[in-house]
C-alpha cells in the first residue's frame, strides 16, 4: 500500500464513522438517506460539485490548511467560475468594451519574490469577473467569448494593471440543486461586489517562487459560504498570491439566515 492508498483508506474509515455517528445523532431515515444521494447526483450532472464545496466551506478549509505557512501573499480559493484559455494582454490591459455599462476601475499591483524583494516580470495575472448586471460571459448569451476575462502579463518591473468596470454584487447559481439547498436551509445566495485575480505564474519558470503582491485596489465584504474567507480574491493555484483585495467575512454557519 503506497502513502496515498494509505491515506484515502484512513480518511474513507474516518469519513464512514463520522457519518454514522450523524447519521444515529439525527435519526435519519432510508427516505431522507435516498434524497441526500438523489441531491448529490443532481448537483453531479448539473456540475456543480464545485459550488457545493464552496457554498459548504469545504474548499476554504482545506485552501486554508493546504496554504498554512506558505509565504507570499495570502491564498484562498479558486471558485467555480475560472475558465482556462482566456486571452493575454500585455500591461496595461483593457477589458472593458466599447460602450460597455458601469463605472470603470483600474487594479493594479506589483509581483515580487516573497523570499528576495525581487520583481517579477511576465507573470501571468489572470482576471475574470461580472458584467455590470453581475453576471458572468458563460451565464449570458449576449456578453461575447471571455468577456470581461483576461491573462494580463506584467511588464519588466513586476507591475500588472487591468480595467474593469467596478464589480456589483451577483447571486451564485439558484436554478440548480445547491440553489435549492441554500433556499432550504435559509442561506443567501449573493456574492459581495469583487474581481477575483488569480492564477499569478510564470510560465518559464519548473518550479515558482513565493510571490507577494502589491495591490491597489479593494474587495468584497461577505460571501454565502459557511465558513469564513481570509481574503477576499479568489486564487487556488499555486503560487499562491492575491491582488487588489481586503478582508473579508462570511456567516458561520449553516442555520444562520443572511
Amino acid at each position: 500500500m503506497t502513502p496515498e492508498t494509505g491515506k484515502l483508506a484512513t480518511t474513507l474509515r474516518r469519513l464512514v464513522t463520522a457519518v454514522e455517528q450523524i447519521l444515529d445523532e439525527e435519526n435519519v431515515t432510508y427516505p431522507e438517506l435516498f434524497s441526500a444521494l438523489l441531491f448529490l447526483d443532481r448537483v453531479g450532472t448539473a456540475g456543480e460539485m464545485v459550488l457545493l464545496s464552496d457554498v459548504l466551506g469545504v474548499s476554504t478549509n482545506v485552501e486554508q490548511r493546504d496554504s498554512a505557512g506558505v509565504g507570499g501573499t495570502a491564498s484562498n480559493v479558486e471558485g467555480p467560475f475560472w475558465r482556462a484559455g482566456a486571452p493575454r494582454y500585455a500591461s496595461p490591459a483593457d477589458l472593458v468594451t466599447e460602450g460597455e455599462p458601469g463605472e470603470r476601475q483600474v487594479i493594479s499591483g506589483r509581483v515580487t519574490d516573497a523570499e528576495t524583494g525581487e520583481p517579477l516580470p511576465g507573470t501571468e495575472v489572470d482576471v475574470w469577473q461580472t458584467d455590470a448586471a453581475g453576471h458572468y460571459d458563460h451565464e449570458d448569451s449576449a456578453l461575447a467569448e471571455w468577456h470581461m476575462r483576461g491573462v494580463v502579463v506584467a511588464d519588466e518591473r513586476g507591475q500588472y494593471s487591468v480595467r474593469v468596470v467596478k464589480p456589483v454584487a451577483y447571486q451564485v447559481p439558484t436554478s440548480g440543486p445547491v440553489g435549492e439547498l441554500l433556499d432550504a436551509i435559509g442561506q443567501h445566495p449573493w456574492r459581495p461586489a469583487h474581481t477575483p485575480t488569480s492564477r499569478f505564474r510564470r510560465p518559464d519558470t519548473p518550479r515558482s517562487p513565493r510571490w507577494r503582491t502589491t495591490p491597489a485596489t479593494s474587495g468584497w465584504t461577505t460571501t454565502p459560504s459557511t465558513r469564513s474567507n481570509p481574503t477576499s480574491s479568489s486564487n487556488r493555484s499555486r503560487p499562491r498570491t492575491a491582488a487588489g483585495t481586503s478582508p473579508s467575512t462570511s456567516l458561520s454557519g449553516l442555520s444562520e439566515p443572511a
